[in-house]
């Protein structure tokens, strides 16, 4: 699909310099005829198709392992949960015990624990970990992954779509006859300029509850933060995004290009 993409771009060039050309002068000496038949193009909608196949087969591949892949990002997340606490019950500077294998926890640098973001860091060597590793970050990766894979799991949303919603997403519906709540969740416009309402299952609830939980402020409000959209190059309105993360002192919505690789666990 590489090669038939680069050659719709080329002709789409031609076709946008003609339409100028119309409206300014200055593009009239650009404007030429495309110099791509349509038998440089044939054959996109046979590539596509099979691309379509190989993307419908590999998910078919896939779907037996999701339900692993569930219950071991919930394992993670457990783990680390566990061993974060044990480790913050320790002094600093001194070994604890945790299933069996000691672990030392390191003394904060002078600069670090002047650091209002940093002194409440736990920060570990032993085990099974060769390096010195920050406990702290090691749970916010385990937690992000759990949180992200399961959204993607109970919704099917794209990641670009994930990273939009917001606290005014979600909504209540009350069935006429029984006056049952259901809680909605909105998906704005996006690929298809479409919006959907997904029902909000008892699983996925439980996830929003925690996700909203960690990035709540004291008073329990999520707090405002800024998308970034890399392919406008132009930040969004400040928003109670859900999936959000501190960068410095502000807080930044998660990017797609984030998602996939930087919840991951060191």
């Amino acid at each position: 699909m590489g090669k038939h993409r680069t050659l719709f771009i080329v002709r789409g060039l031609y076709l946008d310099i003609a339409s100028w050309a119309t409206d300014d002068a200055y593009w009239a000496e650009w404007a030429a005829p495309s110099f791509l038949t349509r038998e440089d193009t044939a054959g996109a909608n046979k590539n596509k198709r099979r691309t379509q196949a190989r993307i419908h087969q590999r998910i078919r591949d896939l779907s037996p392992l999701l339900p692993k892949l569930l219950m071991s990002t919930a394992q993670e997340l457990k783990e680390a949960q566990s061993l974060l606490a044990a480790g913050t019950a320790a002094e600093q500077g001194q070994e604890f015990e945790y299933r069996g294998v000691t672990y030392h926890r390191r003394e904060m640098s002078r600069s670090r624990i002047n650091d209002p973001r940093g002194s409440s860091r736990v920060w570990i060597t032993g085990g099974s970990f060769e390096r010195r590793i920050d406990l702290t970050q090691r749970e916010e990766n385990c937690f992000w992954s759990w949180a992200l894979i399961n959204t993607l799991s109970e919704t099917g949303v794209r990641i670009e779509e994930l990273v939009e919603i917001t606290t005014h997403a979600f909504s209540i519906y009350r069935l006429p006859e029984s006056s049952e709540a259901l809680p909605l969740l909105q998906i704005v416009p996006s690929k298809t300029d479409r919006e959907r309402i997904l029902l909000i299952s008892p699983e996925l609830a439980h996830v929003f509850a925690q996700v909203k939980k960690r990035v709540s402020t004291a008073d329990g409000r999520v707090p405002l933060a800024v998308r970034y959209d890399s392919a406008e190059r132009t930040y969004g309105l400040p928003l109670p995004h859900l999936f959000q993360l501190r960068s410095g002192s502000e807080r930044r919505t998660m990017s797609s290009e984030w998602v996939p690789s930087g919840s991951g666990n060191p």
